[in-house]
């Protein structure tokens, strides 16, 4: 007759007795879970515990019957039903520890309140297990926020036809502000940055632009670059796939990201003042990785993270400048120069055939008027490129200036030292660029700041043998600096003295001879008669 028994009382009050044992060992993240499901510790316990009953209610029928084989059929099936609860909650036990929550419409109450519970009261560790769930239903988390940010402003009949569906995107558009928490996504990407990059591949998944998912992709890249402990930090100069540039690649390389989600949040970053911490070289990977990604798709003009990349790179060119200033001595941001190069470089590759045959007035107007015929991203590297000179002109010392070398080594990559007798192949950034040059000398000359004719009185030196016909791009734009270096006499006869404030050390003007000198190092010095320039600049650098 013992063939009766499934479970021992003794077996039954063991297993209950673990399973209430270990309950101080159930992680908050099975909790979570479990609320997910619609489930709670307290009916799992319950139904352990009337299992166990059963069980032991089937052991003291056999036990205390007078004749045990008339009550077979209910012994067994209380013992059966007993086993098969015990085997149900253990089994669903140890599939929510190993399978992540995911966020549907029908449970996205459930799912939020829970995933808010468990960040505001556990620990960060605990938070950082959350990344797997996160990642199982961030694509359903944005689709659902958008669809119901599309919704919001309908009829109220599609309110009440679409409500189950209002109430999750309410919450999950919640939720993602949730998220967009700055010690949060400190730590994900500290702790788990792999599984956290791969968020953003998911959410390309989606197909629905959210204003909500914004904020949250804004500052896990924000924090990838701000972090010096983030994946990103542990992928430069990688060595090995343990630091390979997964991080890299899957949030600054995504052109679905960069278009709809622009993870390089200007005004945060710059807010960052750390410049010593190695976050200009992050800085520096992710704005090329970003930069070099929209070029290689094409994405030249209306793009918001093109200019984003812009506001960055100028703002860090000032702070190393006011650095460089204060310490007296140059700022270790080779990388971040060798950025702005290449940069350069996929810019010009990616415009070269991008309407040059422009004159100097139409490129005005183009810009002027924001037609479209100059992309945005020649723009946006020219800014960049002038930003390096402007940024170094307040209180330039000439050679011995500690932004000299950064000045210089961009100055020649993109005006080239060539001299030609042949029309000029003059790059779009190029004319650009010697536009803004122009028309900054042209304020300097007027006696208005910032007084960038320090720094490119230096870089353009004096004419070749006092000679203005080099029809290169370095030759049209000293045509241009020149010309109107010609205004000097009359900013000195109004304001007298004033011409100084544009000249740095081993460039001098004498207002006597109307007279342009610079000083070599060795000594030598030539001299440039400004009243002697007759030369008119050619046609695609004068403006009117």
């Amino acid at each position: 007759m013992d063939s009766m028994l499934v479970f021992t009382a003794g077996d039954a009050i063991a297993a209950s007795a673990v399973t209430f044992a270990i309950r101080q060992f159930i992680r908050p993240i099975y909790v979570f879970r479990l609320k997910v499901y619609g489930l709670s510790e307290k009916l799992l316990y319950g139904l352990i515990f009337l299992a166990t009953i059963l069980v032991v209610c089937g052991n003291a029928m056999f036990s205390f019957s007078e004749n045990p084989g008339e009550l077979h059929i209910l012994i067994s099936g209380a013992q059966i039903f007993g086993a098969s609860i015990f085997i149900l909650v253990y089994s669903f036990s140890a599939y929510v520890a190993v399978r992540p929550a995911k966020l549907t419409v029908s449970n996205a109450k459930r799912f939020v309140l829970a995933m808010a519970n468990l960040l505001s009261n556990q620990n960060a560790e605990e938070h950082a297990l959350l990344i797997s769930d996160l990642r199982n239903s961030i694509a359903n988390i944005v689709k659902i926020a958008g669809e119901y940010e599309l919704l919001y402003e309908k009829s109220a009949f599609v309110h009440f036809s679409k409500r189950r569906l209002i109430e999750a995107g309410s919450f999950s558009d919640a939720l993602l502000r949730l998220l967009a928490d700055e010690n949060f996504c400190r730590l994900v990407v500290e702790r788990d940055p792999w599984q956290t990059a791969a968020l953003f591949e998911k959410i390309e998944l989606a197909g629905v632009r959210c204003e909500a998912a914004k904020l949250f992709v804004e500052e896990i890249a924000a924090q990838f670059i701000i972090s010096s402990n983030s994946g990103l930090a542990r992928e430069i100069d990688f060595h090995g796939f343990g630091s390979a540039p997964i991080v890299k690649n899957a949030v600054f390389g995504n052109s679905y990201v960069l278009i709809n989600y622009p993870p390089l949040a200007a005004t945060k970053l710059m807010i960052h003042s750390n410049l010593e911490d190695g976050f200009i070289e992050r800085l520096s990977v992710a704005a090329w990785e970003a930069w070099s990604t929209l070029m290689e798709a094409g994405i030249i003009s209306h793009s918001y993270t093109a200019h984003q990349i812009g506001r960055l790179y100028e703002h860090v060119l000032h702070r190393i400048s006011a650095l460089e200033r204060d310490n007296n001595r140059k700022h270790d941001s080779y990388r971040f120069q060798r950025s702005i190069i290449d940069l350069y470089r996929i810019t010009v590759r990616t415009t070269l055939n991008y309407r040059h045959d422009f004159d100097a007035n139409r490129l005005h107007n183009s810009i002027k008027n924001n037609d479209g015929l100059v992309p945005d991203a020649a723009n946006v590297c020219a800014s960049i490129i002038f930003c390096v000179f402007e940024s170094a002109c307040w209180s330039f010392k000439g050679f011995d200036d500690p932004a000299w070398s950064r000045v210089i080594d961009i100055f020649m990559e993109v005006f080239p030292n060539e001299r030609s007798t042949k029309n000029p192949d003059i790059n779009l950034i190029q004319k650009i660029l010697i536009r803004e040059i122009t028309l900054k000398v042209r304020w300097n000359m007027k006696g208005f700041y910032p007084p960038v004719t320090k720094v490119l009185l230096c870089l353009v030196g004096p004419p070749p043998s006092g000679e203005l016909q080099d029809s290169s791009a370095i030759g049209v734009l000293r045509q241009t600096i020149y010309f109107e270096l010609r205004n000097m006499k009359n900013l000195h006869r109004e304001k007298p003295g004033a011409a100084e404030r544009y000249m740095c050390d081993g460039v001098s003007y004498f207002a006597n001879r109307d007279t342009v000198r610079h000083v070599f190092r060795d000594g030598e010095y030539t001299e440039t008669p400004l009243s002697e320039i007759d030369v008119v600049p050619t046609a695609y650098n004068h403006l009117a």
